[in-house]
């Protein structure tokens, strides 16, 4: 009932008044026995709530008390005394208060935990023990002892602890306990090793039998792994299917590959579980730390992550030590992923020209357009360094994009009849937009169609797709030709030659360079050149350096040639000039250009 209830209490501990003042009526019906008013709320508390006298004899009890101390169930009639009720821990904390409080020596109660046991199972009890001393001349001495039981809360924190610090599938250690573990072990001195594997084939596991099979083979995995070695310790997951151990001792390296190679023999052996065997195979990389090397464990664990990336790749035992030079590498890398997306944005690619020329009379009739990276930090950064990064990474989109729209606009700087070739990856057409991206490229420069040439690997025709087919066509359709580059490398089929419509073919490097000692080398080219002849379509040779490969070349009918005898990459104001300078010497009958 409104009015009826005592002052409300405000955030910061003062009183507040109830919505309507109790009036004089309503606080004459409140009880005047507070003894009887504290007896209530004592037995009602939801603790265990004990008021006792100085000798220990119970003045009251809440009714909870027995459940939470457990104590008292085999008792005729009510608890008597603190003892009745009360663990032998907690009486005795009990006395010794109550003592120290009669002598003086100490004027404040006790609160802490205990553990004790009831009906077989262990209980955390929260308790405070506090004295009293009452006003007046007996001055009469009690006490106070609250327990709460915070058993599940306090199992909750530890679970949620150990799963901090460990992982929950497979109770292994998680990434940065096992730092922990490591950094503790150099900061101590000591030697260390660590151990990364990662299994093989698991993947196979999962599709094939089922992630609850999958699991159950991480968890056997964990369990192979802490029973592996008493030299080592862990173990800890690193990943879905990475694993590692440390040892924390110096151990040399012939030891840690015994140790490496009989954890391939225990892992690869089969799993049997619930009826189903499955095995997985596993590779191994390897670091180690000695004592007074400077290092620290994220270091350790990423040289080990790294010589597992060698054991990935190398066939053999798939058991690798890390490498130093190799880390060198691996780190450019990695150096080279992180600051390839920014790289457009601080205008750090240009494009070189490298000539292509008609064979008959060596003039330049069109020209490749050659990405090139340079970093303020890094230097100069190849093709091959970051374009399969970029692949792999979706960047190659916007290179690519970025590339058709400068080449394009380059080539409207040279003469009208200069054709340039551009490079497309298959992630461009599998991913991109790559006719929408030509023909802005196109629009935007206001290049003829005709003057773009695609070039494009077998790759791309490996599984080839109704989108690919229709991207093909809609290129073609503008007036683009499309040559297919670096021919005779990779999966070559004389089926695509037909089904696509290709304008151009060209020879990879490798054959020209051999042309004049391998007659292997003047069978293929001569043997592509016989094919594009029935197939209606010219042919190119890239790489060509000496004269003696550029006569031969010419001898067989080969049409255009490209390579340093010819010219190097270059600047397309250096090729504007260049080709300003082949138009002033085409006056003279037979004569090629001017190499660059």
């Amino acid at each position: 009932m409104r009015g009826t209830l005592p002052d409300r209490v405000t955030e910061d501990g003062g009183p507040a008044p109830c919505a309507e003042p109790p009036s004089r009526s309503t606080l004459a019906s409140w009880p005047t026995d507070t003894t009887g008013i504290l007896k209530q709320i004592t037995a009602d508390s939801h603790e265990a709530v004990l008021i006792a006298d100085a000798d220990g004899r119970l003045i009251e009890v809440s009714r909870k008390a027995p459940e939470i101390f457990g104590t008292g169930t085999g008792m005729t009639g009510a608890p008597r005394h603190i003892r009745d009720l009360l663990p032998e821990t907690l009486e005795q904390a009990a006395h010794t208060v109550l003592d120290a409080f009669r002598t003086g020596i100490e004027a404040i109660g006790r609160s802490g935990e205990c553990r004790i046991e009831v009906a077989g199972e262990n209980r955390i009890l929260d308790y405070t023990i506090t004295p009293s001393r009452l006003a007046g001349p007996d001055g009469a001495v009690f006490i106070c002892i609250t327990a709460r039981d915070v058993t599940v809360k306090r199992r909750q924190a530890h679970r949620l602890e150990f799963l901090s610090r460990h992982d929950e599938l497979t109770g292994a250690l998680r990434r940065h306990a096992l730092l922990d573990a490591i950094d503790h072990q150099i900061g101590n001195g000591r030697g260390c090793a660590v151990l990364v594997l990662n299994l093989h084939r698991f993947k196979t596991i999962n599709l094939t039998l089922g992630r609850p099979v999958g699991d159950m083979v991480l968890k056997a995995v964990a369990e192979r792994l802490a029973d592996f070695d008493p030299r080592f310790a862990g173990p800890a997951r690193l990943g879905a299917d990475t694993f590692a151990l440390y040892a924390p001792a110096t151990l040399s390296r012939d030891a840690l590959d015994a140790a490496a190679a009989t954890l391939t023999r225990i892992i690869n052996a089969p799993f049997r579980l619930s009826g189903i065997s499955a095995r997985v195979g596993v590779h191994i990389g390897i670091s180690s730390h000695r004592p007074g090397e400077a290092t620290c464990a994220e270091r350790l664990l990423d040289e080990a992550e790294m010589a597992l990336d060698e054991a990935r790749k190398t066939a053999g035992t798939g058991i690798a030590h890390f490498d130093p030079a190799q880390s060198a590498r691996q780190s450019r890398a990695r150096a080279i992923e992180r600051e390839l997306w920014k790289a457009l944005d601080r205008s750090e690619f240009s494009l070189a020209y490298q000539p292509q020329v008609r064979l008959s009379d060596g003039c330049i009739i069109g020209a490749e357009a050659l990405v090139r990276w340079t970093h303020s930090d890094l230097g100069r950064i190849g093709p091959s360094d970051f374009v399969e990064v970029a692949e792999a990474t979706g960047f190659v989109e916007d290179l690519g994009r970025w590339v058709l729209n400068a080449a394009c606009h380059d080539a409207m700087s040279w003469a009208t009849d200069i054709t340039v070739a551009v490079n497309v990856s298959p992630v461009q057409f599998a991913r991109g937009h790559i006719v929408a991206d030509v023909r802005a490229a196109l629009d935007r420069s206001g290049l003829p169609a005709e003057r773009l040439t695609l070039e494009i690997t077998e790759s791309a025709f490996l599984q080839p797709s109704h989108a690919l087919m229709d991207s093909l066509a809609a290129l073609r359709a503008l007036g683009v030709s499309l040559a297919l580059d670096d021919f005779g490398t990779g999966y070559a089929s004389f089926g695509y030659l037909k089904r696509f419509p290709l304008s151009k073919i060209k020879v990879d490097q490798m054959f020209v360079r051999t042309l004049t000692t391998d007659r292997a080398s003047q069978a293929v080219i001569q043997s592509v050149k016989v094919l594009t002849d029935g197939l209606g379509l010219s042919l190119i040779c890239e790489g060509i350096e000496t004269e003696e490969q550029r006569l031969f070349l010419r001898l067989i009918g080969c049409q255009e040639g490209q390579g340093y005898l010819f010219g190097k990459p270059q600047r397309t104001a250096e090729l504007a000039a260049y080709l300003r300078e082949q138009a002033r010497l085409r006056v003279s009958a037979g004569l090629y250009s001017v190499r660059a």
